[in-house]
């Protein structure tokens, strides 16, 4: 049986299961160190998420790291052989879109969000609180799935 990542134990699946550390920082102090992910190998990685950030954000910020160490790094193993890879939190580049659609289909799978969209009768308030997510994250979600949603004004 696949193992369930929501709520807040994405922090914990990222450190029992993966071996990597989870590290709160404050990226809008002057001067902040802006990377988000370090990668010395597999179960040898360092996540940081802005602690000014909002439990939902925070989520969404840890899921994206995720994403990159999956796809980006082998799970780790293109560091241990090469280098360490390091990831920054301001860039914008073709992996960072690849991470970002990765973190949001692990955070609000195709299935359950169909799932939600017909119990709720496509309430997007209720949905977004259901994934513990930004409501602009279930409306961008359903837009892609072609899904329909209420109020969202």
């Amino acid at each position: 049986m696949r193992k369930k990542i929501n709520g807040t134990r994405l922090a914990e699946y990222i450190e029992s299961e993966l071996g990597g550390r989870v590290h709160l920082r404050d990226f809008t102090a002057q001067g902040a160190d802006p990377t988000s992910l370090i990668v010395r190998g597999p179960k040898d990685f360092d996540v940081f998420v802005n602690s000014g950030s909002s439990i939902q954000r925070q989520r969404l910020e840890l899921a994206h790291e995720l994403g990159h160490f999956a796809l980006h790094t082998g799970r780790g193993k293109a560091a241990q052989r090469d280098r360490k890879l390091t990831y920054n939190r301001y860039d914008d580049k073709p992996e960072d879109k690849e991470a970002d659609r990765f973190a949001i289909a692990l955070l609000v799978p195709k299935g359950e969000l169909e799932a939600q969209v017909e119990s709720t009768n496509g309430n997007a308030v209720a949905i977004a609180k259901a994934f513990n997510v930004p409501i602009w994250l279930i409306v961008a979600r359903c837009q892609a799935l072609g899904l329909e949603l209420q109020n969202i004004d």
